[in-house]
């Protein structure tokens, strides 16, 4: 990409006088408008600046990349501001950065995915280059300053390296592949250029794989540095090398001392599988941290298939209650005369078929960060049994936690000869491995949580007849415990089952706690957005409209990344709204929680004012007790 394609002198400001980050974003904000890259200045200045309060902007060195993505955007663009005075409040990842020069990039949103991480790890990765910021402080006039970013970033430094040099291949990925994945690669690849070691980086990022090392590359390599905060792919290709695993943000703070340890004091040989590393050992200890970060790595790949299935399924949802169908997703309305129902209920079993394969993902994605892509297969078998037997989304954590930790051993204790060692990993891991999943799944797991599953059934029916505000928040915390799990279905069913006997506040009860989490926790990243990940921010939007639409399986991800602090929560939150209804004089007499049924409900008022209440609760207390977001300052995406 060529940088300076994307500013001229008209956007360049020397030697300007701004006293605040604002005032200074402001004035670059009013160059890019008078060039005609903007269609609305206001609605880009409070997009940047919305930006601002998620993770902070400036680097170091003086140095700091506002950025805003924006429908107001006409063309990609950025304009530069060097300051005459520094400003020192401007939030950093050098603590005691302050401010002078400044490059604000506006990206339009529907580029968001593409230039937008061009221009941007251009830029990032530029700037890491020895001089480069202070060519740029010196630059007398805009087409000076122009003349260094033509210098610096579009001629590719050549370095000579000798035939004894030795050469090291890197692995970069970060959980959202934007900007740290680059910078980490970049970081490494300079530190070796200054010590005569060739480093060449592979990078695992929103695009893809990107430069991916070839056999011949990997013959030839000494050693391999693997800084991913994600499970790397097609980590078997390196067998046999000397590694070091470590966080992606590693390399940015010790580049040249990794190298080193790579060399000198490796964490041992690779055998087609990432081990825990010497560093990760010192840092994160113990099994907790292990499951965690596979966890997290189930995650990262379900929150697509989340937003997908959610997105279609509430525009069927949404489309049928504009022609008054409450239940689009009932058979019938593949009859009906009109084209747009039929259309919106295929929608919605496009939708569900997607969030079906919810906890077949998650299984088989954390037991692929534990096991490589031996263990994908009997996560995802262990996964489809969690869905079988209504053990939830906490039965496939399970589920992929023992597949995983199985076809790891297996790999482990079944050594074959050379000339079949293929055999285990192709044949032997995945059968025995799915076998024993399966089978754990069935009678360990499934068996006593079906059991769980009518004694608690049993228990409720017993409960209809007491106190009602006890009963309802009884049914609405176990509506909120496991988010479609068996306790969840135990409300859920009973509640509903009881309708046909005429006792509908039980039903009241659940359909208010089926939506209180995930819009709860869908609010929460609006409200602490600087709290969340990059992907539970975006998972956000999806659990907010899954909440309206009825579908609780969108605080699916948030009770998977911390289970400790958002299952608590989100059984309070869900008691607190389900007797609240209850308590002041709600009624739902249809099985239906979606927002197209709540002018049906008896004091629909109270009724949507319980759920709003709930959800409120949940999102307040989910960001007061969610920790600092990690590497928050060098989130730069």
């Amino acid at each position: 990409m060529n940088l300076t394609d994307l500013t001229n002198e008209n956007l360049i400001i020397l030697d300007l006088e701004a006293k605040s980050k604002v005032e200074a974003i402001e004035k670059l904000v009013e160059r890019l408008d008078c060039d005609g890259v903007l269609k609305s200045k206001e609605e880009f200045l409070s997009a940047v600046l919305e930006r601002e309060k998620v993770s902070p902007t400036g680097l170091e060195e003086g140095l700091a990349i506002p950025h805003g993505k924006s429908d107001a955007v006409n063309k990609a663009a950025f304009a530069v501001a060097r300051l005459n005075n520094p400003i020192e409040d401007w939030e950093s990842i050098d603590e005691d950065n302050e401010v002078t020069l400044v490059f604000l990039i506006a990206i339009p949103k529907a580029e968001q995915g593409s230039t937008h991480i061009e221009v941007l790890t251009e830029l990032t990765t530029s700037f890491m280059r020895e001089g480069f910021i202070g060519n740029l402080q010196k630059a007398k006039t805009p087409k000076d300053l122009i003349a260094v970013l033509e210098k610096e970033i579009m001629e590719e430094e050549t370095i000579e390296y000798s035939k004894d040099s030795k050469l090291i291949l890197a692995i970069t990925a970060c959980a959202t592949g934007i900007a740290h994945t680059y910078l980490a690669a970049e970081a490494l690849e300079k530190a070796g250029a200054k010590m005569g070691i060739r480093v060449i980086s592979e990078k695992q990022g929103a695009s893809g794989i990107e430069n991916k090392h070839t056999q011949e590359l990997i013959e030839k390599a000494d050693a391999v540095i693997i800084a991913t905060d994600v499970a790397p792919k097609d980590i078997e290709r390196f067998a046999g090398k000397p590694f070091i695993k470590t966080r992606v943000a590693t390399p940015l703070k010790d580049a040249q001392g990794m190298l080193e340890r790579v060399l000198n004091n490796p964490d041992g040989i690779l055998d087609g599988k990432v081990n825990k590393s010497k560093e990760n050992k010192s840092s994160d200890t113990g099994i907790g941290s292990d499951i965690k970060r596979h966890f997290m790595t189930g995650v990262s790949y379900m929150i697509p298939l989340v937003i997908a299935g959610a997105v279609i399924m509430g525009m069927a949802r949404i489309g049928g209650s504009m022609f008054g169908v409450t239940d689009i997703w009932d058979g019938s309305h593949m009859e009906s005369g009109n084209t747009l129902v039929k259309l919106f209920h295929l929608m919605d079993g496009i939708g569900g078929r997607a969030l079906g394969l919810m906890l077949p993902f998650i299984a088989g994605f954390i037991a692929y960060s534990i096991g490589d892509r031996v263990g994908l297969v009997p996560g995802f078998v262990g996964g489809l049994l969690a869905k079988e037997l209504n053990t939830g989304f906490l039965g496939a954590l399970i589920a992929g936690l023992m597949a995983g930790y199985i076809v790891k051993y297996i790999l482990i204790k079944i050594k074959l000869p050379g000339f079949a060692s293929g055999i285990t990993s192709i044949f032997i891991a995945p059968v025995l491995g799915t076998l024993v999943t399966a089978l754990l799944m069935i009678y360990i797991v499934g068996t006593p949580l079906s059991f769980l599953n009518k004694a608690l059934e049993v228990w409720l029916m017993g409960l209809s007849g007491g106190n009602k505000i006890i009963m309802a928040a009884i049914v609405g915390g176990m509506v909120g415990f496991d988010l479609g799990g068996p306790v969840n279905k135990a409300a859920v069913t009973t509640s509903m089952a009881l309708l046909a006997s005429g006792i509908s506040l039980p039903n009241t009860a659940a359909q208010v706690a089926i939506i209180v989490p995930p819009i709860g926790l869908g609010l929460a990243t609006i409200f602490g957005k600087d709290k969340y990940s990059d992907s539970l921010v975006e998972a956000g939007k999806s659990s907010i409209l899954m909440g309206l639409v009825g579908i609780s399986e969108g605080a699916i991800p948030f009770a998977i990344e911390a289970p400790l602090k958002v299952i608590p929560v989100t059984v309070l939150g869900s008691a607190l709204a389900s007797a609240m209804a209850v308590g002041l004089g709600a009624n739902n007499t249809a099985p239906i929680s979606g927002f197209y049924g709540w002018l049906a409900v008896e004091n629909w008022q109270i009724y949507v004012i319980s759920i709003l209440t709930g959800s409120i609760f949940i999102a307040v207390v989910s960001v007061f007790l969610k920790g600092k977001r990690k590497e928050r300052a060098l989130d730069l995406a």
